[in-house]
Parts: structure tokens; C-alpha cells; sequence
């Protein structure tokens, strides 16, 4: 008899108690049962339930089977082929084919048709009836290279399978349940139960059919609408408020007004998140307040499995470990993302990849982790501080490993991945474990071990290969294996697939993730197969799998608390509800009723302090004896624009680290191409050769490629310029200095200060005067920003030269080089000696009071005292917090 547990029943629980009531006297009867459940975690948790149930005492449970692995002493069946090795086989007949010169493609496609072999075998498809299918003209053309191609499958693959004496894993399960189905129709007295399966598909119809003409017979299926009057012994028959609007809701197209309790919702929410972040730290909050009230139980329950790996991270919080029953794929475990890092490295030898490696918690290289993460992070110091290419020491070698991508020349799959253990377990090695037990150890580990021993029993099916397609090729390989905990992590807390969860009935249930594309997800039809084809070969549609998920969720919706959790935008982009929140909300608005419908506020105030303090404008006073005593003309500048800069280099030590601007660094070669062509020819007026010169210049830098020909480009019109000037110079010359070191001291208050400089251009002419030029490659400053002190570089250079030189300075000026044709020019400051005089007299007053005043400790370094001047490039505004209080009411202090 088939029978129709409630939704709101505890399927594993009730079947338990009813088992074990049955045969309370008879433990003998217990063991002769054999109950067939869907998968090997429904059969853990019908063990679980017996423990539960029994407490320490000694029990014999009956025999549990998962439909698709049923323990048949079957000696006519043939041995299934691996998953891998058909992978693999499959991959070599696609790369047989016309325009499939990949193997990373070929191996994409070996896995979409081995999904289409297990269909087949499922429904009893005869795949050599797609070419007359095909034959029609209902079709389009190309479907007629897609059956040519389809010919792998029943034409060569067939072949393979009898030379190797082995069939398809999914071609034994089905065999099996047909032996079963033979077995029992002449075995009438052994008990069989079958409960929670959910599949359709001929051969498990065949045998529902003999098990419903035995007597000795039980069929539960949980999720079962259409409910039999027929009453079952000792279950409980529950019935939670919500149940009859899901029953309604998922068992009809059209509804109307069943007079629902004001109370059918009572037990439900939904709350609403911004993001799927704050929807996972939403559930991460309902998940930690469950296990405030004693042996109270809760699970959320998902598709999205991202979704639940930031619940897992969001509980970290909390000190509480959970994992995510519904598995998690090998390439996203720590030691999966341990091998592709190191893969990466192979294509991509970059700094970013070696420190992304080398920070890996299984990165040891024979030293203690702890000791490797601290040489590491002082070479990125060095690394990021000097702007250096990448270059560590270590005990492991990575020259055979980059070899073999040298050239990308053609490389056999068994030597990379030989070389790619070696290695990771060179690398993984401490000084305290060996590498196995550091690389192999856990279930992960395991998993890991066992794929690569297989490939590389089997590398000779893959062969030769590119080896920029390896790491791609891992990646696809190790995505196919899924680690699911064997034991729970946390006794009260759950994170569970739909499948996963028709055998929990948790106190508090968290159905997250529900939208449109997500919960349901969006029924693909595959690359093969269209849905007319489909229909023709009576094959199910895609959307049935979302009447099965439908009854899963209608399952987990009658808990006796209910929360259902949405974001509102994933990535960005508008999300549309899932269906079966939109059918919930259309029966209760038929009925009059509403279900309760929240904001994830929560959230947001976990992380919101209840006070804030005021944050104010830094004002450090340090003492006297550690305040800057030197400084360069450019400094003075900035300790005029923002004296905190000078308190955070100078004093605190402090300074950016990884400056890679770029429109620093093409300012800094340009200033080196116009030094090296003036200085080695001062007369020279040849624009091929300091084009010249800046090629050898840009090819030796650190830009990348593209960058290399743009700044090639920008500086032709550049050169146009320099050579320009040139020209008009060179009668007015007398000699020219580039990049001169320069300095002053003088007395403040009977302390010396040391001005100091290096000047991009010092030209003696010849009326004897002194002309000061400095580079600019971008807009310079105004005359009057250097007349009123607050670009006072040029002049201060003017300074130190009419201390240091006998001849006058008599013009300052910037030349500004623009990459645009035209756009550059020169600036001139000041061009007269009397000018420039009182000028300078000027600007040493106001330098000697800057001095001064900073000579007391009552003097701050503010941050920006005039922010109307502030200066264009700030390194240190973080460090200042600025954005914390440079827009609260008054001046910030």
C-alpha cells in the first residue's frame, strides 16, 4: 500500500517509532526488513533516528539501501566503469572529433554526455533512434552535426564498454532495481519498505507496481499530496497551521477562497535582505538564536550553495563550525584551491600568485607555517616598498614547474601532474609533519588523493596537451567531486541541500536563497536535446525537476517555525521572487489572510556600535627632539599644504607602499629620456635619437606591453618640444646641469636646518645669470600659487643657488610636456634678477617663521589647515581619517 506521510510529519522519526513498536518483541523480524531510501545520507539519518529513539541500548536495525547503490548478491551484472575513467574515455573520442582541438572543451563535453548517458539508461532511451528523429525536417540543419557527433554514444562507446566487460554506473543501478523487482515477485514474505523517493522513471514504476501486489509491503512517500484515507498505525499524523495553504497553493493552477484559520501563517516569516551578504548574515543571526533555547534544532535550507558557504563564514562569529551537507566541490575546498594556486603559477608566475600561494595555510616549505607566513610578509614589505619584481628564497623549486609551460609546447598530462605533486608536497612539507600528513589526512585530503592516483593511472587516455590548458583542465576535473561531511558538524545546527533535507525536521527551518533562477533554479534543457526532441523520445522536462523541488520546499514549509529569506539584488542586478513565494502570498491574499513580511534590519545593527565617539582632526604635537631638521625643497611644499605628511614620513616613519601611479611613473621616465639626451648631447637637435633613446628607456621599465606602445606614442609629440626648445637654446647656453644635487644650511634660532634639492635643469647662460626649469607632466603651478608661497619648489632652489652661486638667478619656469600635439609649453615664473631677488628675500622670511613656529611643541601638524590648498596627491588621508571627519558640522576639530 502506498501511503502519504503529512508535510508536517517527521518522516525518519515516524518510520523509526512505527518500526520499532511493530516489532517490539521480535527483534529478529526487525533485521529481516530491508527499506530502500533514496541516497546514503537518507539511510544516516534513519540510522540516527533508531539511535535517538533506542538511547544506549543494543539494537538490529534493519537492512538500509539507497535506491541508486542497492546491496543485491547479483553475480550476472557486469562491474561498473569509474566516473574518472569514463570521464576520461569520453574526452578522448570528443577530441577524435572535427574542430575539437581542446581538451579542456573535449573534457567539458565528455561530461555533458555522460549526464545524457545516465538519461538514457534512466528512461530506457535508445539513443540510435535520434538519427531517424533527426531525419525529419521538423529539425534544423545543425541538429544533424549534433547526432553525427552524438554517434560517440551509440555507435563507439557501446564498443569500449564490451571490450572492457564493464557498463555505465547509472546502466548497474538501473539493472539492479530490476533484479530486485524479479526477486521480489517470487520472494512474497520478506518486508520491504520504501519511503521518501520522490523519482520517477520506468524501472522504479515497474517495482512500485510488484510492491504494490505484495502484502508484506510499506510505500511512504513523504511529499505525497494526493494523501489514501487508509490510516497508519502509531505515526502521529501532524498537522502544522501552514500546511493547508501549501497543499493549496502547490496542488492547483487556479484558487479560490478555502476559509483558511486566521492562524495559518503564524508560524511563518519573511524577511527580505538587501544583498545576498546581509541575507546570509540574516540567517546566521535566526541560526545562533535557535540554540538559545535548549535542544531546540534548526537547518538552513538552499540551492544556492554560495549562499550557504557565507552562512558557514558568517557563524564564524560565533566560534560555531558548520559545513554544508549538500557537498562541497573538491576545487573549493582548502587543499583543491592549494593545488590550483599553485597551477596558476605555471600560467601566470606573477608576485600577486607566488604570495597568494605562499600565504596558503598549507604552505610550509620546511619551515613551521607560522615562521614562513613572517619571511613572507617581510619580502611583500620589500617587495611593495621598492616596487621590486618578485624574488624569495626558498627550499622548494619552482624551475621544473615553469619549465614545462615555457613556450606552452606540447606536454604530457602524466609529467605536469607528477611534477604538480612534487611539488605541492615539497611545498607543503613543515618542519614538524610530513607531507602526507599535512596534504592527505583529512576527508578533503582523501578525496583529493584518490582523483589524482586514478589520473594518473589513467594519464595515457589524456596524452599530450597544451600546458596553459592544465590548470583548467584540474579545475574541471576536481569540480566533479563533491566532499560531504560524514558526520554533522554541529549537533542542533544543519545546512542542507532540498534533497538532503526531506529526511530532517528541524524545530526552526530557514528556506533561503528564494528567487527566481535560484530557487527553482532555471530548468536547462542541456546542448543536445531540445524539448520537441525531448517529448518525442518521452523523455521528462526540464520544469519537473521543479515539481520535485516544489514538494521539498512544501516539506521544509511546514516546520513549526518558518523563515523564508530573499535578497532583493544578487550582483547588482533586480532579482525576481521565487514562484512558490509568489503562489504562498496569491492563496493567503485569496483567503484574506497575509504572511508576516520583514526588512533584514538585524542585519545592519549587529555591526552598528551603540555610541559613537567623535573622531577630530588629528593634531599631533610631537617633542622637539625627534621634528624634522632637514627637508627638501618638495617637502616644504607639502609642509605647507599639509604638515600631517611631514609627521607621518618624517616622525612616525611612515610611507605608501606598492605606489605604482602611473602617471608618476611616466613623468619619472620622461624626466630620465630629457636627462640622458641633453647630457650626453648638449648640442644635439636630432629627434630620431631621443626617440631612440626613450624606446631602450620604456623597454626596460617595469609597464606592461600595451603600456609600453602607449607612452611610445604619447612621447613623439612630446619630442617635438624638446627638440623645439632645443633649437632657441642652445645660442643662449652657456652650460647646463640636469638633476643637480643641491643644499643650504642656515641657522633658526641657533639651530641649523638643511634645505636640500635636485633640480630637474639648471642653466648657466650666457649673460651670466641662472635659469631654473622644472619638468611637468601635468597642468603646473600658477604663477601666483609660487608668488604667494604655497608652490614654492623653484624658489627655493633659487634660494639655495644665490647661496651656493656667484651668477644671479634670474628666470624660474615649468615646462609642461603634454602628450597632446601643441599642448606643450612653457611656463614662465619670473624672468628678471630684481624680481627674483625680492622674491627669494620673501620667501625666506616666510620659511624661517614656518621654522619657528615649529620649533614649539604647542605647534601641530594639522591635517590640511587650508583646504582650499590642500595638496592634489595626499598618501597619508587614510591615516588621517578624513572621510570620518573632514564633512561633520563646523571645522572638524
Amino acid at each position: 500500500m502506498i501511503y502519504g506521510l503529512s508535510f508536517s510529519e517527521d518522516l525518519v522519526n515516524a518510520l523509526a517509532s512505527d518500526l520499532l513498536k511493530k516489532h517490539q518483541g521480535n527483534p529478529m523480524e526487525m533485521a529481516r526488513t530491508n527499506i530502500i531510501l533514496p541516497t546514503k545520507r537518507a539511510c544516516l539519518a534513519l540510522k540516527q533516528a533508531f539511535t535517538r529513539l533506542t538511547g544506549k541500548g543494543n539494537l538490529l536495525l534493519p537492512k538500509l539501501m539507497p535506491l541508486y547503490e542497492l546491496d543485491l548478491p547479483v553475480l550476472d551484472i557486469p562491474q561498473a566503469i569509474s566516473n574518472i575513467e569514463r570521464t576520461l574515455l569520453l574526452a578522448k573520442l570528443c577530441l577524435a572529433k572535427p574542430n575539437i582541438t581542446d581538451y579542456n572543451q573535449a573534457l567539458k563535453m565528455a561530461i555533458s554526455l555522460s549526464e545524457l548517458l545516465d538519461l538514457s539508461y534512466q528512461f530506457d532511451l535508445d539513443l540510435s533512434k535520434m538519427r531517424s528523429l533527426i531525419a525529419s525536417e521538423q529539425f534544423a540543419m545543425h541538429w544533424q552535426e549534433t547526432i553525427q557527433f552524438l554517434d560517440i554514444l551509440y555507435t563507439h562507446w557501446p564498443q569500449i564498454l564490451a571490450e572492457r566487460q564493464q557498463i555505465d554506473p547509472m546502466d548497474r543501478s538501473i539493472r539492479l532495481i530490476r533484479n530486485l523487482n524479479q526477486q521480489l515477485q517470487s520472494d512474497k514474505t520478506t518486508p520491504i519498505i520504501v519511503a521518501g523517493i520522490t523519482a520517477n522513471f520506468p524501472a522504479l514504476n515497474e517495482l512500485f507496481q510488484t510492491l504494490e501486489k505484495r502484502q508484506n509491503t510499506l510505500i511512504l512517500k513523504d511529499n505525497f499530496i494526493n494523501n489514501s484515507d487508509d490510516k497508519l498505525p502509531y505515526y502521529t499524523n501532524t498537522h502544522n497551521p501552514q500546511e493547508a495553504a501549501v497543499i493549496e497553493a502547490f496542488s492547483k493552477d487556479c484558487w479560490e477562497d478555502i476559509h483558511l484559520p486566521q492562524d495559518t501563517f503564524e508560524n511563518v516569516k519573511i524577511i527580505n535582505a538587501a544583498t545576498t551578504a546581509e541575507e546570509a548574515l540574516t540567517i546566521a543571526l535566526i541560526l545562533r538564536e535557535a540554540l538559545e533555547i535548549k535542544d531546540q534544532t534548526a537547518a538552513l535550507v538552499t540551492t544556492d550553495r554560495t549562499l550557504a558557504r557565507q552562512v558557514i563564514s558568517q557563524m564564524q562569529r560565533w566560534n560555531i563550525q558548520l559545513d554544508d551537507s549538500a557537498g562541497t566541490p573538491l576545487n573549493h575546498t582548502e587543499i583543491g584551491i592549494f593545488f590550483q594556486l599553485i597551477a596558476d603559477i605555471g600560467t601566470n608566475p606573477s608576485d600577486t600568485n607566488y604570495l597568494a600561494l605562499l600565504k596558503h595555510p598549507l604552505a610550509a616549505d620546511g619551515l613551521m607555517p607560522s615562521q614562513l607566513r613572517h619571511k613572507v610578509q617581510d619580502t611583500e614589505f620589500n617587495l611593495r616598498k621598492n616596487n621590486a619584481t618578485w624574488e624569495m628564497p626558498l627550499n622548494t623549486h619552482f624551475d621544473n614547474w615553469l619549465n614545462l609551460f615555457k613556450n606552452n609546447a606540447m606536454a604530457s598530462f602524466e609529467s605536469l601532474l607528477r611534477t604538480h605533486i612534487e611539488l605541492a608536497e615539497s611545498l607543503a612539507k613543515s618542519a614538524d609533519k610530513t607531507a602526507s600528513e599535512r596534504l592527505w589526512q583529512t576527508d578533503a585530503g582523501k578525496e583529493l588523493f584518490q582523483l589524482l592516483t586514478d589520473l594518473l593511472g589513467k594519464s595515457q587516455q589524456i596524452g599530450m596537451i597544451e600546458p596553459a590548458t592544465y590548470p583548467a583542465i584540474l579545475k574541471l576535473l576536481m569540480q566533479q567531486v563533491s566532499i560531504r561531511p560524514k558526520y554533522g558538524m554541529h549537533p542542533r545546527l544543519d545546512i542542507l541541500g532540498p534533497i538532503e533535507a526531506r529526511f530532517h525536521h528541524p524545530d526552526v527551518c530557514i528556506i533561503g536563497g528564494l528567487n527566481d533562477s535560484v530557487f527553482p533554479p532555471f530548468p536547462e534543457v542541456g546542448p543536445w536535446l531540445n524539448r520537441p526532441m525531448r517529448q518525442k523520445l518521452a523523455l521528462p522536462q526540464p520544469e519537473e525537476k521543479i515539481t520535485e523541488l516544489a514538494m521539498d520546499f512544501a516539506h521544509n514549509f511546514c516546520a513549526k517555525k518558518v523563515y523564508l529569506t530573499r535578497a532583493l539584488k544578487i550582483d547588482g542586478a533586480q532579482a525576481v521572487p521565487s514562484r512558490f513565494l509568489e503562489k504562498l502570498k496569491v492563496v493567503a491574499e485569496i483567503n484574506h489572510l497575509s504572511i508576516p513580511e520583514y526588512q533584514a534590519h538585524l542585519s545592519a545593527l549587529i555591526d552598528t556600535p551603540l555610541t559613537f565617539d567623535e573622531i577630530k582632526r588629528p593634531t599631533p604635537c610631537p617633542p622637539i627632539e625627534v621634528r624634522p631638521k632637514r627637508l627638501s625643497v618638495t617637502q616644504i611644499e607639502t609642509w605647507r599644504r599639509n604638515p600631517y605628511a611631514i609627521y607621518a614620513k618624517y616622525i612616525l616613519k611612515l610611507f605608501p607602499l606598492g605606489n605604482t601611479n602611473k602617471n608618476a611613473l611616466f613623468g619619472t621616465l620622461i624626466h630620465e629620456v630629457i636627462q640622458e639626451f641633453l647630457s650626453k648631447n648638449p648640442n644635439s637637435t636630432d629627434k630620431s635619437l631621443l626617440i631612440k633613446i626613450a624606446k631602450e628607456k620604456f623597454e626596460k621599465s617595469n609597464l606592461q606591453p600595451m603600456e609600453k606602445i602607449l607612452i611610445n606614442i604619447k612621447f613623439s609629440a612630446i619630442a617635438d618640444f624638446i627638440i623645439e626648445q632645443q633649437k632657441c637654446d642652445i645660442s643662449t647656453i652657456k652650460k647646463s646641469l640636469y638633476e643637480e644635487k643641491i643644499t643650504y644650511t642656515f641657522d633658526v634660532n641657533d639651530t641649523p636646518f638643511e634645505l636640500y634639492g635636485q633640480a630637474d635643469r639648471i642653466d648657466l647662460l650666457k649673460d651670466k645669470t641662472i635659469r631654473i626649469i622644472d619638468y611637468k607632466t601635468y597642468t603646473p603651478p600658477s604663477a601666483n600659487e609660487v608668488k604667494a608661497g604655497y608652490a614654492p619648489q623653484l624658489v627655493l632652489e633659487a634660494l639655495i643657488l644665490s647661496h651656493t652661486q656667484k651668477e644671479p638667478v634670474s628666470t624660474l619656469s615649468y615646462w609642461y610636456l603634454s602628450n597632446k600635439k601643441e599642448g606643450s609649453c612653457v611656463c614662465p615664473i619670473i624672468s628678471s634678477v630684481s624680481e627674483m631677488q625680492e622674491i627669494i628675500e620673501k620667501t625666506k622670511q616666510g620659511l624661517i617663521q614656518m621654522i619657528t613656529a615649529f620649533q614649539s611643541e604647542q605647534t601641530p601638524y594639522e591635517v590640511c589647515p587650508i583646504p582650499s590648498q590642500a595638496p592634489l596627491f595626499n598618501d597619508y588621508a587614510h591615516l588621517a581619517r578624513m572621510q570620518e571627519w573632514a564633512f561633520t558640522s563646523g571645522d572638524g576639530s
